[in-house]
């Protein structure tokens, strides 16, 4: 198990730990999906959406995992239009950190 983990990127290393370790514990067919930042051996930090599901293989706990490189994500923020004054702070600070975003505001 071990292999894969260390291409996993420091900062996600707790999040992906948390997503597998029920998959290793419960041994029950289940599928999830996240993305997360892995390191490839020339040192280059790759975005990735991973697709696990796990299932029994000659009577053996086994592991699917498919990884696909996407984009960097954007952060995504959702407010309603009682948050319309957060908003301008909101941009403020992404605009100041230039963090790319998308606003989703409820009708």
């Amino acid at each position: 198990m071990n292999f894969w983990i260390k291409a996993i990127h420091p900062d996600n290393l707790c999040m992906v730990r948390k997503k597998m370790e029920p998959k290793l514990k419960e041994k029950k067919y289940n599928a999830t999906r996240y993305k997360c930042r892995i390191v490839v051996k020339s040192g280059e930090i790759k975005w990735v959406e991973v697709f696990s599901k796990n299932f029994y293989h000659n009577d053996r706990l086994a592991i699917l995992l498919t990884m696909i490189e996407i984009p960097k994500p954007s952060p995504l923020i959702e407010l309603s239009t009682d948050d319309l004054a957060k908003l301008q702070v909101v941009e403020e600070f992404l605009k100041i950190f230039d963090i790319p975003y998308r606003i989703l505001k409820n009708l």
